[in-house]
């Protein structure tokens, strides 16, 4: 499971998206504005990983903004692994036929594609402690 933040860098307000599957499309409603992917995090059982990221993008009125596909790729169990993640263009027609199928009521609004800035990037991750998702019963180690 990915958990993405996204940052409003005008109000400083955060959203978070949270993706179960490993290959699904999401459409999220957020208000206009300058927006910053700020945080990943990639829960594997019970442990979690977080790593911060800096990538901009704008949302525009009027229109439905695309900001591509986002890959996000982890390496393998070790010290010191990080999580690359990367955004491509994706052809508009199956962004259309997803919104159609999901969001009939937004079939006549005009979409434009804002792939966002430094669409590349490159992080490290790092445990997030204690095991949040265990109760306290079950939990192994009291830092």
């Amino acid at each position: 499971m990915w958990l993405v933040e996204l940052e409003n860098q005008d109000s400083q307000q955060r959203s978070q998206v949270e993706i179960e599957s490993p290959d699904q499309h999401f459409a999220i409603d957020i208000p206009v504005g300058n927006y910053r992917l700020n945080r990943v995090q990639i829960s594997e059982g019970p442990f979690m990983s977080m790593a911060n990221l800096d990538m901009t993008f704008s949302v525009e009125t009027g229109v439905i903004t695309h900001v591509g596909t986002w890959r996000f790729g982890v390496d393998s169990p070790h010290y010191g692994r990080n999580v690359i993640v990367s955004m491509i263009a994706e052809e508009q027609a199956m962004v259309r036929a997803f919104l159609n199928e999901h969001y009939p009521t937004l079939n006549k609004i005009s979409m434009v594609e804002r792939l966002p800035q430094a669409s590349h990037a490159e992080a490290r991750l790092y445990a997030v402690m204690p095991y949040p998702r265990y109760s306290k019963h079950f939990r192994r180690y009291w830092w």
